[in-house]
């Protein structure tokens, strides 16, 4: 008898464990990886193709704004299982490794690209009615980095790990967007940029820390209509100049850099289209100083 009350303890015991560690998997497939961050995107997406498809002469019988059912990513880069990002609160927070250097510079480079497939990869114009030569922008998605976690990235980290990364068509990340082949060739036109007075700091920019310590990262994309840079590097105690340097993406792409007077630099990245420029995907600090640096028009964070 007593060695069948220990056959039974025992058997508890392990069904208990098994039960422990299924659940545990559960919850690690829950909490880190982000299960509702597609079909968010997805939602999104459409909505951008209707108001774009919506801004096309052949429709503009059509009143109003076809309204964007987007929602700004709240993007916590986890240390691990228990990690969490208390800048982010508890409320739609999409989980995506960050336990060290390399999950964090990945789960970045993920998102840059996964934002730019959502608004249309510069192909679509969903900028609001009535806006003339000006910049409309999308928060698309805010990134904070788990306390535990404690790591030095730069703009190149996050660059080389673009042209790591490959689409369906065999063709990396950094290529599609950018048009580059490799992190050398964005510092060699920064290196283009710094002797153009007033951009002479230009050259660090690919090593220039970013501080996920003391800041969260917004990621803005924008649409302008064709004339806007003209219109600001017109404009006083804004942005005062813009450089336009012949680059591989060919004709009907720009690299501009804008900077503010007092103010950081900011080097945005776009592509131009008959009626309007797409403004790729870019980190920003998550401050009001820096968001106005970006001289945005309109500037939504999604609901």
């Amino acid at each position: 008898m007593k060695n069948k009350k220990g056959d039974l303890t025992s058997k508890t015991i392990i069904t208990w464990v098994i039960l422990i560690v299924t659940f545990g998997i559960i919850l690690l497939f829950i909490t880190v990886f982000p299960w509702g961050e597609e079909k968010s995107r997805d939602s999104c997406h459409t909505t951008i193709v209707m108001r774009a498809s919506a801004n096309l002469d052949k429709l503009n019988g059509l009143k109003g704004d076809i309204p964007l059912k987007c929602q700004t990513q709240k993007i916590c880069l986890k240390s691990g299982l228990f990690g969490s990002c208390p800048n982010l609160g508890k409320t739609s927070t999409i989980n995506m490794p960050g336990a060290d250097k390399a999950d964090v510079v990945n789960s970045i480079a993920e998102t840059l690209y996964a934002d730019y497939i959502m608004t249309g990869k510069g192909l679509l114009n969903f900028m609001p009615r009535g806006f003339t030569n000006q910049k409309y922008c999308l928060i698309t998605s805010k990134l904070s980095l788990d306390p535990k976690t404690q790591v030095s990235i730069t703009p190149r980290d996050i660059y080389q790990r673009l042209s790591q990364i490959k689409n369906d068509n065999d063709v990396s990340y950094l290529k599609e967007m950018y048009g580059l082949e490799s992190p050398d060739q964005m510092q060699e036109y920064f290196s283009q940029v710094s002797k153009v007075k007033g951009f002479e700091g230009a050259t660090s920019f690919m090593t220039s820390p970013l501080d996920f310590s003391k800041n969260d990262y917004d990621i803005v994309v924008a649409v302008t209509q064709n004339g806007w840079w003209k219109s600001v590097a017109g404009g006083v105690g804004v942005a005062v100049s813009v450089a336009l340097i012949p680059w591989t993406l060919g004709a009907s792409a720009w690299i501009g850099t804008g900077i503010v007077a007092g103010a950081a630099t900011t080097y945005t990245f776009g592509q131009n289209n008959e009626d309007y420029q797409y403004n790729l995907p870019i980190l920003v600090v998550n401050t009001p100083e820096a968001l106005k640096q970006l001289d945005c028009s309109s500037i939504e964070t999604l609901a």
